[in-house]
């Protein structure tokens, strides 16, 4: 009984040893698999319901929403003063909140010569001078039918040479982002000299073109400009700013 008791305690401290070398707690595991983190996106498209030129609407001039390749807002051949040509523009965001902003790039005025009205008006100069004597408008429309109301935002005010990048959306404008479920409705105006708004209302009445600033100095000139609309995601990133950007690169 003796000797048994002897093998027991030597049983119990070689076990003892071998628990203190190895010490494994009790334990579980579970695994969730197949964990999916996606990239958000900013997702943009843009459509317009069509164009209205010196009061009558433009053939074949609207679009679905889609990503912009060959679509030109404007295509104008002879254009004269006092002329004005009208063009909705809708911009869809479809993921995530976003800033829009909108600007230009590639400007390229053309000379394509000097006749005689350019000669007497004393253009010199073998660029030409079409975008200082194209106006642009944008205001925001509320109804979307390319006649500008009272209660419609002025956005842009500018002829076409000094028109920048300029925000429809970003921290200095006090509208927010621009939302998934929101359509962002424009309207944008040439005029063929200088617009002129009507009083009336927070915003001002209807639209006209004066033709009387254009300069002669622009006859048989042509302007060719790609405008760029451009939307940058609004979480995290607060403080954007379209005057920051360099559309043109």
């Amino acid at each position: 009984m003796k000797k048994i008791l002897l093998s027991m305690a030597v049983i119990v401290v070689v076990a003892g040893a071998v628990a203190g070398g190895t010490v494994a707690f009790f334990n579980d595991t579970e695994t969730s698999t197949g964990n999916v983190f996606t990239a958000g996106s900013i997702d943009m498209t843009v459509d317009s319901f069509g164009a209205i030129y010196n009061g009558n609407d433009v053939n074949n001039a609207s679009w679905s929403a889609r990503n912009l390749t060959d679509e030109k807002f404007f295509t104008l051949q002879d254009l004269k003063p006092a002329d004005i040509y009208n063009r909705s523009i809708s911009i869809h965001v479809n993921s995530n909140p976003a800033w829009l902003c909108i600007g230009k790039k590639n400007l390229n005025d053309q000379e394509n010569g000097i006749n005689d009205a350019e000669d007497d008006a004393g253009d010199t100069t073998p660029v030409g001078e079409l975008s200082h004597n194209v106006h642009v408008l944008v205001w925001r429309e509320i109804i979307p039918d390319l006649v500008h109301q009272t209660n419609e935002p002025i956005l842009i005010y500018s002829f076409f040479d000094v028109f920048t990048d300029l925000p429809l959306r970003d921290s200095t404008t006090g509208n927010g982002p621009t939302d998934p479920i929101q359509t962002e409705l424009l309207a944008m105006s040439l005029c063929g000299g200088n617009h002129v708004i009507a009083p009336g209302g927070l915003h001002g009445g209807t639209v006209s073109c004066d033709g009387s600033s254009m300069s002669d100095k622009a006859q048989t000139d042509s302007l060719l400009a790609d405008l760029v609309i451009y939307g940058e995601q609004y979480r995290n990133n607060l403080n954007f700013r379209c005057a920051d950007l360099n559309l043109k690169e």
